[in-house]
């Protein structure tokens, strides 16, 4: 189907198996909503990152955290309805810190790492500790493609 009017499409390649996105090779994105009323996409639940859940949806586990929320977006848009109206934009002056994109969810990575950082320093696990540390490297490459200094 074609993109909603506005939209930029991007080819995401993806293995002949991809489609299924069921079984142990599959991963759950959780699209989150803060409280400014940002989103993003996270591998872990929003309610850990101090966020409320908009969206679930499942894709291969074998793609990287990019690819997936690429593909995860890629299949929110294709739900939305097609008639979205867009925001007019408003001339305000805006604070240069502020109107960085992310700089919230910036300032929610940090913190959550901080307090992964603090878990895994506690006697846990094997299992435990590799969890955390899935879940802190997805925080890094997040931070990483948000750009956060």
């Amino acid at each position: 189907m074609p993109c909603p009017q506005g939209a930029r499409s991007e080819e995401l390649a993806l293995p002949v198996s991809a489609p299924a996105a069921t079984g142990p090779t599959s991963v759950t994105l959780y699209r989150c909503r803060n409280h400014e009323g940002g989103h993003f996409w996270s591998r872990t639940h929003c309610h850990r990152q101090a966020s409320q859940v908009d969206r679930v949806t499942t894709v291969p586990g074998d793609l990287t955290l990019a690819q997936q929320v690429r593909l995860a977006e890629q299949r929110r848009l294709a739900l939305a309805p097609a008639a979205t109206p867009v925001p007019a934009r408003s001339t305000r002056a805006v604070d240069p810190v502020q109107a960085s994109p992310g700089r919230g969810r910036c300032d929610q990575i940090e913190k959550r790492i901080a307090r992964i950082d603090s878990e895994a320093r506690q006697p846990l696990s094997g299992r435990q500790q590799d969890r955390l540390r899935a879940e802190r490297q997805d925080l890094r490459q997040e931070q990483f493609a948000l750009r956060c200094s």
